[in-house]
């Protein structure tokens, strides 16, 4: 059977869309199937195998993926108690959040890979997920005029701090060492640090270490750090008011002449440009922040039967 392509039309005109939706139907899952949008789904419990453009990846609670338009997948051999959560994104926004973030961004990873990105994410990282994906579904209830904007503030949030291209987690080429030492360098305690914590970390030799990054990151140490660095304060420049010049010490940087010049290497603008670009204002932002709720109240996805 071929794999029938849904339309984001079939969702966003039904009056019970919420951007997200709890699928957990075995034989909905089973149906192969594309898209003309993209998706993002975090498996919500029990494990599965994902058939996804004819290779086969296992699902764990915790795994996040994003699935690109011509992303052919299903799931199959799912557990007894499996189901994911997946948010819909029309095309124009991930087009849309991508020209935001300048070319550096180098969204071909993301976009051009043979399979979709996945990373896994710890019990957290989970947690503050599946928190903001309630509070999106409640404020679209609330106010579907209001809610486009915690909608993109959302996208940007998951694309930017587990889909960037620094990190490494769907290279299967890079040592392991190396990964866990790349997923260890974004934790804040350790980027703020700088090298000494690399070295600390890696307990390797300096020279070893750069021929390493250059060889599977195709940057310096000194270049991860500091593209590590400015996702931090770019999260921070946009979402807060902090002074930038508090920022660029918040993040690590002694120098704020430096700071700015690898923030303008990154994003292809400078701080202060980067915070006047258009985006929500903070206290629209914490006027909008609301209760969260158990992922019971997330409905259940529109069956994708009625489309095919």
């Amino acid at each position: 059977m071929k794999p029938i392509q849904i339309s984001i039309n079939n969702f966003i005109n039904n009056p019970n869309y919420n951007y997200a939706s709890i699928i957990d139907d075995p034989n909905q899952l089973k149906v192969e199937h594309f898209h003309n949008y993209y998706e993002l789904f975090i498996v919500n419990e029990g494990t599965a195998k994902h058939h996804v453009n004819g290779a086969i990846e296992q699902l764990q609670k915790g795994d996040l993926v994003f699935i690109r338009p011509d992303d052919a997948h299903n799931y199959e051999e799912t557990s007894k108690r499996f189901s994911i959560i997946n948010i819909l994104v029309p095309m124009n926004a991930i087009t849309e959040l991508l020209n935001y973030l300048g070319p550096s961004f180098n969204a071909e990873k993301l976009l051009m890979s043979t399979l979709p990105p996945m990373v896994h994410l710890d019990q957290n990282e989970f947690n503050e997920v599946i928190a903001e994906l309630e509070q999106l579904v409640l404020s679209r209830r609330l106010s579907k005029e209001n809610s486009a904007y915690i909608f993109r503030i959302v996208l940007m949030r998951i694309i930017t701090k587990y889909f960037s291209p620094s990190i490494v987690k769907g290279n299967s080429n890079v040592p392991t060492w190396l990964k866990w030492l790349a997923f260890e360098m974004h934790k804040k305690e350790n980027f703020v640090v700088g090298l000494d914590a690399m070295y600390r970390l890696s307990d390797k030799c300096p020279e070893h270490l750069s021929r390493m990054c250059k060889k599977y990151l195709n940057k310096t140490p000194t270049q991860f750090i500091n593209e590590i660095r400015c996702e931090y304060a770019a999260n921070l420049i946009a979402f807060s008011e902090t002074k930038i010049i508090d920022i660029s010490y918040e993040v690590g940087f002694g120098n704020l002449s430096h700071f700015y010049h690898c923030f303008q290497a990154v994003y292809g603008v400078a701080p202060n440009a980067f915070r006047k670009s258009p985006k929500i204002d903070q206290e629209d932002l914490d006027a909008m922040q609301l209760p969260t709720l158990d992922t019971s109240t997330i409905n259940k996805a529109i069956p994708l039967k009625d489309f095919y």
